[in-house]
């Protein structure tokens, strides 16, 4: 489960979403990345990061995820920040860790928390798409894992490009293979996550189709598309040209 062996200065989930199919094309590389924690790098990993040119970071770790491990190396580059704190907007959805003694998380439960965290964040999500969307350059978002508060963004914004369902859940599920270099990395920045625990949390941390299918299956279920939740929360057309002229392949 956890990768001992890996080095945990080193990104182990760092991806470009170029080649992702979008309504009209493709999704240029170089462009639009998604990451593990970049807070907890080393200098060469933070130069190996910066020379695709990234001009923007969007951390969707809580605050006190946030100022206890700080940002890094990454910190000292000129590349502008944004911290939205997805997962801040209720504490009993902060750590769903926490709830494991008594419940191993199944896909549909997880899909389901998706689900609502994507609800009640989406104006934060909108404020972060709207960064992207105006950065003067590549984009790099990120949460501890790379797969939770990433992968609800990375639907959005795939979504909202054109993306197809299969697309979305094609890009999570990548992250399954990379699960035990990430895990490694996470139990040394969040000593909480022991492989005792790590165990025993289930769904919670693997990246399984079945996950992202029973969020959008539970918006279905309440009469919500990811892309009506956006509109609702502030995106519009205006938004959705912009991210498009900026990241659609020529």
């Amino acid at each position: 489960m956890i990768d001992k062996s890996y080095p945990v200065t080193k990104l182990a989930n760092f991806r470009d979403l170029g080649g992702i199919q979008l309504g009209a094309g493709e999704l240029s590389a170089n462009t639009l990345f998604r990451s593990d924690d970049l807070s907890t790098i080393d200098e060469a990993e933070a130069n190996r990061v910066a020379e695709h040119g990234i001009r923007l970071i969007v951390d969707f770790r809580s605050k006190s995820e946030a100022e206890a491990i700080g940002r890094g190396p990454l910190g000292d580059h000129p590349i502008e920040y944004l911290n939205l704190p997805l997962l801040d907007f209720t504490k009993d959805d902060h750590n769903l860790g926490q709830q494991i003694e008594q419940v191993s998380f199944t896909n549909q439960m997880l899909g389901a928390w998706y689900a609502k965290v994507f609800v009640n964040a989406a104006p934060m999500i909108v404020e972060g798409l709207q960064a992207i969307a105006e950065a003067q350059g590549p984009a790099v978002f990120h949460c501890a894992i790379g797969k939770d508060r990433t992968g609800i963004f990375a639907a959005s914004v795939l979504t909202l490009m054109g993306a197809t369902r299969e697309e979305v859940v094609r890009d999570f599920t990548l992250t399954e293979e990379r699960l035990p270099q990430i895990l490694a990395r996470l139990s040394v920045s969040q000593p909480f996550w022991s492989e005792d625990v790590i165990v025993k949390s289930g769904a919670l941390v693997r990246a399984e189709a079945e996950a992202m299918h029973a969020m959008f299956d539970n918006l279905s279920a309440s009469g919500l598309t990811v892309t009506e939740v956006l509109e609702g929360a502030g995106a519009n057309q205006e938004l959705v040209n912009k991210l498009v002229s900026k990241h659609l392949a020529q």
